[in-house]
């Protein structure tokens, strides 16, 4: 899929962090991707295209829609991304996110993700609540379906791979929220 080395995703996500706030990016364009639609992007994709930077993130219009889901999260979380912030599952845990919806974020294939990842978004932003989005970006750059607009799905070769990733993005959020919990209940 469009998994990036370790060292170089933090790089990108927090870039395009930069780039959100800096005062150099417009209002509008700002306003343009907070209210995209994620799953039709190509209005947008000058924006995204700039943003960040490397045409092979998005060699495909799958792709493609995938990154302008974590741009629009990014962007109505007000670029609230930081490489060194509190964990995902932890930030969670901060804006009182329910073990319930935690299940249903964790249980979620990429089309549920476009719906339920701007609604935690929006409710971190109106908390000012800072995360680090990598564990959920990981999450939507390798969960499947691959092709939201194909009836035959595009697998690629390395799926399990890409699962195996899903995956362990999945465990590190909720791990983060398990031991963050626990902390607040012990208070």
């Amino acid at each position: 899929m469009n998994a990036l080395p370790e060292e170089d995703r933090s790089d990108v996500l927090q870039r395009l962090a930069v780039r959100l706030t800096s005062d150099t990016r417009s209002m509008a364009e700002l306003a343009r991707l907070r209210r995209m639609d994620p799953r039709q992007p190509e209005p947008a994709f000058g924006i995204i295209q700039d943003l960040l930077g490397d045409k092979s993130l998005f060699a495909s219009v799958d792709h493609l829609r995938r990154w302008a889901l974590i741009i629009h999260c990014i962007a109505l979380a007000r670029g609230r991304h930081r490489s060194q912030a509190q964990g995902f599952g932890e930030a969670l845990v901060h804006i009182h996110f329910g073990e319930l919806r935690l299940q249903q974020l964790l249980r979620a294939d990429l089309t549920v993700l476009f719906d339920l990842l701007p609604r935690i978004a929006r409710r971190m932003a109106a908390q000012v609540t800072e995360a680090n989005w990598w564990p959920i970006a990981t999450l939507v750059l390798n969960a499947g379906p691959y092709d939201l607009s194909s009836e035959e799905l595009d697998v690629p070769d390395d799926y399990h791979a890409n699962q195996q990733k899903a995956e362990d993005a999945r465990l590190q959020v909720a791990r983060g929220f398990v031991i963050a919990n626990a902390s607040v209940s012990d208070r």
